[in-house]
């Protein structure tokens, strides 16, 4: 048994040693790319699957000397963070005539109701930004607006 433990550990060595050799061959990323995807998904400028699709592309690009942040702008991954954006997001959906009977609801209906319109509201709104806003962002903006009447007719703020 110990001469076939013995071949078992000299074939996993070769075998890693391959892959190693492989995976060498291959990786073009660079500490300094991955560094600056992680640095993204941390932030919140990406979402961990804008992450990912930015990772995957980096990857395939073979280019150590790609720019990771122009790479995510250009394939437009760069979250919406700023309130303003998010606000004339979360007002061009409302001002959207198929919803009046969710805005007339949201100002007939109790907290719990209120709730469930609002959720239904995010979802158009990220929908809209093809889901670039930041949803906590976007439900406090719409909660605002929706309790200031501004869900309403199509006021221009």
């Amino acid at each position: 048994t110990s001469s076939s433990s013995s071949s078992m550990t000299s074939s996993s060595s070769s075998q890693a040693a391959a892959l190693s050799m492989t995976l060498g061959d291959v990786v073009t990323l660079t500490p300094r790319q991955l560094g600056s995807i992680v640095r993204m998904v941390s932030s919140g400028t990406l979402t961990t699957s804008m992450g990912r699709a930015l990772l995957r592309s980096v990857f395939a690009s073979a280019d150590p000397s790609e720019d990771v942040t122009t790479t995510a702008r250009e394939m437009g991954m760069v979250r919406i963070k700023g309130t303003r954006e998010v606000e004339e997001a979360c007002r061009e959906v409302l001002r959207n005539g198929e919803y009046t009977e969710q805005r007339g609801q949201y100002g007939e209906g109790d907290r719990r109701r209120r709730g469930k319109i609002v959720k239904f509201f995010v979802g158009k709104v990220m929908k809209a930004t093809r889901g670039m806003a930041d949803v906590d962002v976007v439900e406090m903006v719409l909660g605002e607006i929706l309790e200031e009447g501004g869900g309403e007719g199509s006021e221009d703020d």
